[in-house]
């Protein structure tokens, strides 16, 4: 939308996704890959794959997870 010059739809795009935005950049981005593959993991699109984790890109913790999903709520249409 930014692209096309539609900044009216670029801005609601953001705030669409501002939720997700804040997980990620807590606490100097703590949660920044973790939180993207943890919201794709809930999506249950079955055309995305994010993985098992590793040591370095663990799963949240079930009190993070719960915010993931709560501010992935409203994005299924951007899929």
């Amino acid at each position: 939308a930014q692209r096309a010059g539609d900044f009216a739809e670029a801005s609601r795009v953001e705030k669409a996704i501002n939720g997700l935005e804040e997980i990620r950049f807590r606490n100097n981005r703590v949660y920044n890959y973790s939180a993207v593959v943890e919201a794709m993991h809930l999506s249950g699109f079955s055309d995305i794959d994010g993985g098992e984790g590793a040591p370095f890109n663990p799963r949240l913790p079930a009190q993070v997870a719960a915010e993931v999903a709560q501010a992935i709520a409203g994005l299924a249409e951007y899929h």
